[in-house]
């Protein structure tokens, strides 16, 4: 496919990035990075967030960006992503990716790990949830060179 056939415009339907399992070398820290998510059938970016080593390693930590999970209140490009039987005010509400497009109408969201920067009012309707950083943020370290 050239195109994806599931969200409202042409920019959200547009296919870009890698795998994920393989970059560029020579990556920046200003370098943003596209990686297409079968699973989530989109392609999702990821920015720089902190340098990290392993094993004695240099690694660049990316982070999933913020406007990935955001409500369409507080970014309006993901409004393609709430396709129809999507609970409207649901996608108002930061922490959330809307799925359903893509899942022929399965009422499914994809959020972080423990609601991780979303809505507190999603986190309170579940018991039992600590969201941190350290344990929760999704990230991907790469070697940059």
């Amino acid at each position: 496919m050239t195109h994806l056939p599931w969200w409202k415009t042409e920019a959200c339907n547009e296919l870009k990035g890698t795998d994920g399992s393989i970059f560029t070398p020579f990556i920046k820290k200003d370098t943003v990075l596209y990686a297409y998510n079968p699973e989530v059938c989109r392609p999702l970016f990821i920015v720089f967030d902190k340098e990290v080593e392993y094993k004695g390693v240099p690694l660049y930590r990316f982070g999933a960006h913020e406007k990935i999970f955001q409500g369409i209140d507080t970014n309006p490009e993901n409004e393609c992503y709430c396709t129809e039987g999507v609970d409207p005010e649901l996608c108002k509400r930061n922490g959330l990716m809307m799925m359903s497009g893509c899942a022929m109408g399965a009422p499914i969201t994809l959020s972080q790990p423990h609601f991780f920067d979303a809505d507190p009012r999603i986190r309170a309707e579940i018991d039992g949830l600590n969201p941190s950083e350290e344990n929760h943020k999704t990230y991907l370290d790469i070697e940059p060179v």
